[in-house]
């Protein structure tokens, strides 16, 4: 650390102009004068600060009184020379000013670490100024969730209706089921009804409900993306990659962020979440991963297509009945689908804010306003058929807090003393009814 008081041999305009005023009324006069430096150690206290400056000065009088041509420098104020000769330098600096600027210095590292979101003021400072948390990741609030949520709820929608269009599939009517499903088949099946899939099914028909086919396969697509997505473990792990490429000089890595005031945990995180964020990386990766179970997931509707029923035929004026499309662009949206889930599945799973659940509840349970949201409105709804969309919990202090809400298809109950469209559709599914 630089000393309080400093005799330097730095010239200044002022003493060149009267050396030169000397040499021209005597042009035989020369001196030579070698630089002197004088150096003290910090002052113990004020009273030893003004002892140093008078030793140096060789009096006990001002400095305008023993030495009327040196000039003096005291908070930025100098006094000028009288004379070309004997002239130096005193630089007087007080210690309150050195711990000023030292507070100042400690006050914009406290500051940058606040911006940063950093608890311990880190040792070795940024070259930068850091940017917040929001800047280099998605956080994972709530309503960013409950977006993105609804995007994968849009998408599996207009998947639905590019599928039934594109097969000729009545949407409204009563869906039968395979009864040897094969085993992606049966996977579905199972997160739409539970285990015992064929006693709930059963159960739920007794009681005179329609399973429509619109309802079905929206949730054979949800629960395509919570089974292959957020139940799955996906091929990429940032984190893991990192310990493998780092070897045993991951300790050295660990050691540096620590210094540096930063947490390795944390410093993975961002890392994931810039990755998440990034375009290629969500075009390439993301979206090959994406296409995969979007192939799985025709496989396995490739089993259940001939439960659906397909809607009456309408023919041409020729009398040549309409050709379902085959472009299977429903494909495109249930990939979009899984493309979001997946980008929501990677910024939770990083989250340094809480522990997150993601759920897919199962069927006939009790209809709760805070937890489910409704794929169709009906009045008066007390159960639950199945879920479709997953849902989101917070984990906070062991208690389970909802994020964003399951959609699901629910029962209305209906009024004994009329009789509405939907009666017609039980009769009509009861006297046509599958396995």
């Amino acid at each position: 650390m630089a000393s309080n008081l400093m005799v330097d041999s730095v010239s200044e305009p002022g003493e060149e102009r009267a050396a030169a005023h000397g040499a021209e009324h005597d042009s035989n006069r020369q001196e030579s004068r070698e630089p002197v430096k004088l150096r003290l150690q910090r002052p113990p206290s004020i009273s030893g600060f003004k002892r140093g400056l008078q030793e140096v000065e060789g009096a006990v009088g001002t400095p305008s009184q023993t030495h009327p041509n040196k000039i003096l420098k005291h908070g930025g104020h100098a006094e000028p020379a009288t004379s070309s000769t004997n002239t130096a330098i005193v630089r007087v600096v007080h210690p309150s000013a050195a711990a000023k600027e030292d507070e100042l210095y400690t006050e914009k590292r406290r500051e940058w670490s606040r911006e940063a979101g950093l608890r311990v003021t880190p040792e070795i400072m940024p070259t930068l100024k850091p940017k917040h948390p929001s800047e280099i990741r998605q956080e994972g609030k709530q309503r960013w969730v409950c977006e993105q949520m609804s995007n994968i709820k849009e998408d599996i929608a207009k998947a639905v209706r590019a599928y039934f269009a594109e097969h000729g599939i009545q949407e409204d009517l009563d869906s039968k089921f395979i009864q040897e499903p094969e085993e992606r088949l049966l996977q579905l099946y199972q997160r739409l009804f539970g285990k015992d899939r064929l006693r709930a099914v059963k159960q739920i028909r007794a009681e005179g409900h329609v399973l429509r086919q619109y309802g079905i396969l929206t949730g054979l697509f949800g629960a395509a993306v919570h089974q292959w997505v957020f139940l799955a473990d996906l091929p990429w792990d940032l984190g893991k990659d990192l310990e493998t490429a780092l070897g045993p000089n991951l300790q050295y890595v660990r050691a540096v962020l620590r210094d540096m005031g930063h947490d390795y945990d944390v410093f993975v995180s961002n890392v994931i979440g810039r990755q998440v964020n990034s375009d290629e990386f969500r075009n390439v990766v993301v979206a090959s991963y994406a296409r995969q179970r979007v192939e799985e997931t025709a496989e396995a509707l490739s089993d259940h297509r001939p439960a659906f029923k397909p809607r009456p035929k309408k023919s041409t004026t020729k009398g040549a009945p309409l050709q379902t499309t085959t472009s299977e662009g429903w494909k495109l949206f249930l990939q979009s689908a899984f493309e979001t889930a997946i980008g929501v599945k990677q910024v939770l799973r990083s989250s340094l804010r809480d522990t997150f659940v993601v759920s897919f509840g199962k069927p006939l349970r009790k209809y709760d306003l805070k937890r489910h949201r409704l794929l169709h409105k009906f009045p008066g709804t007390e159960m639950v058929l199945h879920t479709v969309i997953s849902g989101v919990e917070r984990v906070r202090e062991g208690e389970r807090v909802n994020f964003s809400k399951e959609v699901v298809v629910a029962i209305a109950p209906i009024p004994k003393t009329a009789k509405s469209a939907s009666e017609g559709v039980v009769q009509e599914a009861q006297a046509d009814r599958g396995p």
